[in-house]
């Protein structure tokens, strides 16, 4: 899917557990979407995530693991989304709330 040849069976594995991971921390994700204020933990560990795999895929790229064929969307996304989550994030009212 994302241009790479197939490789050992293991690795399908390995994809399977991180898809599972993802649709957990995603299932929290739509909980705190709907109600920032009182899930602004995961609000932060979106932001977190976000920004920690931007910064996966750029250091990929530079010590050429991958190519800009490969992470090019996930790059793209990932800072899209730290850039809105950080711009929407309820800064005032965390303050006010502690």
């Amino acid at each position: 899917m994302f241009g790479y040849e197939q490789g050992p069976a293991y690795i399908a594995a390995m994809e399977v557990t991180l898809g599972m991971c993802f649709i957990a921390a995603c299932i929290f994700l739509i909980a705190a979407a709907r109600d920032p204020l009182r899930y602004i933990s995961w609000v932060k560990f979106a932001i977190l995530f976000a920004i920690l795999m931007l910064v996966g895929d750029l250091y990929s790229i530079i010590r050429g693991y991958i190519d800009f064929s490969h992470a090019g969307t996930g790059i793209t996304l990932n800072a899209i989304f730290a850039a809105a989550l950080l711009a929407f994030y309820p800064w005032r009212a965390v303050r006010g709330g502690q």
